[in-house]
């Protein structure tokens, strides 16, 4: 043993990969007498250890009992006894995950840091444990005694489903599994799709005014007082967070005014405040063996870090002015707060919650918990705007008085307001979806309707039909409406545009695996477009978006707007250079955005009319081979609707020549004839 002790006689060190612990042995040959590279042992005595479980529910038993039999000190003492016994199991489990890195041997652990941390957690969890398992298992032993019905006789279900959620929640924060690979996917994820954008940064920002101004505005009925609170809750925010030119974000809550900071304080005690988009996992030094990976890794974990940084000084102004508007405004309607049974700082923390997010590992729902965390990116988000809208919705319309309806009502329409005049018609909640099934199931036109185009065509093409489509902000260069859109909210994979055939059933595959499939299938594309030798297409979706919209913008500058082909639809020359600079910035760009839009509609209707063409050329040989002269006529009818149609949506391709030409009857007349001789030909090659 005291051999093992010493360096120069005997080394043991755990590695991330097997090149790197290989090339560890081939460094330390000539150093011992024998070295070996191999995969690391399961411990055998992990499942062995006293079960904390067990004292656990035996503390918690002891504490609510009030049984008048048992003498007082008898049980203080068994409860000194139980207690004793669950420190030693929660310290033998402390010991299995924390101190499973050291054995007092020489090169156990060689990054120390990643050690601390790790020992760090787990003492953290054990004393979380010693000074808090007591009261929380008494607390779960009381609330399992409020499941029982009155006679004794079973349990009330909808007590016991609720207690079963928060039993299930709080076993959930109990089992730390780490899921070092995911983390690096879901965090290489956020830097490719959002964190490398400003425009993503901007967007975060319109948060409170998006959600929190319509909240704090309808519970209370003023409109004009929440947006001034708010104002004067960026005023505070502005003083209490900086970022430097290090991109390393500072809070200090002593900048704010005194009547602020127990309120600020306790959201930050509740990780409510200091808290960025959540960082899916620390880009940690992974060591692979080759050291100009490991260079790599930590230059890009140094990149991500400030990355990060940015986002989370974006919430912090966003989480403390919303706060004080809603204290402030709270403070103001005494009289409305009271009929809410909550004090200001419950309500303030209730907004901050309900509308900036609680992105913690207790307030997740159970379903996120149970599913691999890059299928879950980014839902929590999508999840919170949800239950935003139906809590309003179900306020508004099944309240409980005629007060808190109203309340309801007012948060929804200032929210669905908002929405709409920040990304238009096309943002709002459900209403492309109900847009869809209108033409879906018949109701207007023969061709597929965009509500943009139908908006277009049917009300005004010009500012007014730009600002009823995309928003106000669109009227000034600056397109935000795929960046404030709310209409996906409610949508199971927000990030796949359903599509028939087998490139749809692809898309929907990938989405479902999440963003990070989505990020997959950019890749893809890039090496299609490599492989077609369209080098800056390729660069484009093989950068992260922030550098994918520079290059964007400079394709668009040089080649203009082309198709797949190569054929220039849109001449550089037309395109503005203040929106190419604006796009550049990783804005999106009025014009550019209306050209994208304009370019993927006629794309669409193409595809249309030819898969509509060649359903009716199908049925009509299938009539004219059984000799269906009723089915005929019906397809030379269609046919000749569908050439009618070509007509009406020609204007928009601005009358382009050569584009969607009408076909004649003879072409449809002809078809039997044609298919016949294709047929015999196919035949004699057989033969």
């Amino acid at each position: 043993e005291k051999l093992k002790s010493d360096r120069n006689h005997y080394v043991v060190s755990f590695f991330d990969t097997m090149g790197s612990a290989k090339q560890f042995v081939d460094q330390n040959k000539k150093n011992y007498a024998f070295s070996q590279a191999s995969e690391r042992a399961p411990n055998l005595e992990s499942d062995r250890v006293s079960n904390p479980e067990v004292y656990e529910k035996v503390m918690g038993a002891l504490a609510a009992s009030n049984d008048a039999s048992m003498d007082s000190g008898a049980k203080t003492a068994f409860r000194e006894m139980v207690r004793g016994m669950y420190f030693q199991s929660m310290d033998e489990r402390s010991a299995r995950t924390s101190g499973a890195k050291r054995l007092n041997r020489a090169g156990y652990e060689q990054n120390m840091m990643r050690s601390f941390l790790s020992h760090a957690n787990s003492e953290a969890s054990l004393i979380a444990q010693m000074e808090n398992g007591t009261e929380v298992n008494t607390a779960f032993a009381e609330a399992g005694n409020q499941t029982l019905v009155e006679t004794g006789e079973g349990r009330d279900p909808a007590k016991q489903r609720a207690f079963n959620s928060i039993a299930g929640h709080y076993r959930n924060t109990l089992t730390r599994n780490e899921t070092p690979i995911q983390d690096r996917i879901s965090t290489m994820n956020s830097v490719y799709m959002l964190l490398t954008s400003v425009g993503y940064h901007l967007t975060n920002a319109t948060q409170p005014m998006m959600v929190s101004v319509p909240r704090i505005a309808g519970d209370f009925g003023n409109y004009g007082n929440a947006w001034s609170a708010m104002f004067r809750g960026y005023k505070y925010s502005r003083a209490a967070s900086k970022i430097g030119l290090n991109m390393e974000t500072e809070i200090d809550l002593e900048k704010v005014p005194q009547e602020y900071r127990a309120l600020l304080q306790l959201l930050q005690d509740r990780n409510l405040i200091d808290q960025g988009m959540e960082e899916d996992g620390s880009f940690n030094r992974f060591n692979t063996g080759f050291e100009v990976l490991n260079r790599t890794s930590d230059v890009l974990g140094t990149i991500t870090s400030k990355l990060y940084n940015v986002a989370k000084f974006v919430e912090a102004q966003n989480r403390i002015s919303t706060a004080v508007a809603a204290y402030d405004a709270a403070r103001a309607n005494p009289t409305k707060l009271a009929a809410m049974k909550m004090t200001p700082e419950q309500y303030a923390t209730a907004v901050v919650e309900d509308t900036q997010g609680n992105f913690s590992q207790l307030d997740a729902p159970l379903l996120i918990k149970s599913l691999p965390k890059v299928v879950t990116q980014y839902r929590k988000y999508q999840l919170l705007m949800a239950w935003h809208y139906s809590s309003a919705f179900n306020q508004g319309f099944f309240g409980e008085s005629p007060e808190v309806k109203a309340a309801g009502k007012r948060v929804l329409a200032y929210s669905l307001g908002h929405a709409a005049m920040g990304a238009g018609a096309t943002g709002v909640p459900l209403l492309t979806t109900a847009f869809w099934l209108s033409t879906f199931l018949g109701v207007g036109d023969d061709e597929p309707m965009d509500m943009e185009r139908y908006i277009k065509e049917n009300i005004d093409d010009g500012v007014l039909g730009q600002a009823l489509s995309r928003g106000v902000f669109s009227t000034f260069g600056l397109d935000l409406s795929t960046k404030l859109n709310q209409a996906k909210i409610f949508h199971p994979l927000p990030y796949v545009d359903f599509e028939a055939g087998e490139e749809g059933a692809r898309n929907i595959i990938m989405g479902a695996v999440g963003p990070a499939g989505t990020t997959g299938v950019n890749f893809f594309r890039a090496a299609e477009y490599y492989k077609q030798g369209d080098l800056l297409k390729g660069i484009e979706y093989s950068m992260p978006k922030g550098i994918r919209s520079a290059t964007e913008s400079y394709r668009l500058a040089t080649e203009g707007m082309t198709t797949k082909s190569g054929t220039v639809v849109v001449d550089p020359r037309e395109i503005d250079v203040v929106s190419l600079l604006i796009n550049a910035m990783g804005l999106p760009a009025s014009e550019i955005n209306s050209l994208k839009w304009t370019k993927g509609q006629q794309y669409e209707l193409e595809q249309y009319f030819n898969t509509e063409g060649g359903k009716i050329r199908r049925k009509y040989i299938e009539a004219t081979r059984s000799r269906d002269r009723a089915a005929q006529a019906d397809m030379r009818q269609e046919f000749r609707e569908l050439q009618k149609a070509k007509d009406r949506v020609r204007p928009f391709f601005n009358d382009a020549p050569g584009v969607l030409k009408r076909q004649s009857m003879s072409t449809l007349l002809r078809a039997p004839r044609d298919k016949d001789r294709l047929e015999k030909r196919e035949q004699e090659k057989l033969r």
